[in-house]
């Protein structure tokens, strides 16, 4: 697959990136639309992100392709947008089903 990869500031390049498996409690979607992020910009132009190299989009939708083991409520071909928070799943908010409250949360296209 494609992926757009911030390497440093300025310095986006689109390379090959291995298609990743599908792993148990996950779907595998194949984008379709990728946005820009106002997040985005400032990790482009102004040194902005976490760490590099780093794939940008984490704005996306795109269809269901593959289903891991222990998911339930999706179906191959199912379309479908991501939330790219990543909850840490410990803390009080996060027991609560709370997980946009999340304190320790990561983000996909940013912090991972």
């Amino acid at each position: 697959m494609k992926a757009a990869v911030l390497m440093g500031d300025r310095d986006i390049r689109y390379q090959d990136f291995p298609t990743p498996e599908t792993m148990p409690d996950t779907v595998k979607v194949k984008v379709r639309a990728s946005g820009i992020c106002g997040s985005d910009v400032p990790r482009v132009l102004h040194k902005g992100a976490h760490f590099y190299p780093v794939v940008l989009g984490h704005e996306f939708a795109g269809d269901v392709v593959e289903i891991g083991g222990g998911v339930c409520g999706f179906a191959v071909g199912d379309r479908v947008s991501a939330a790219p928070l990543k909850p840490c799943m410990a803390c009080a908010d996060c027991l609560r089903g709370d997980y946009a409250q999340c304190k320790d949360y990561s983000f996909i296209g940013s912090r991972e």
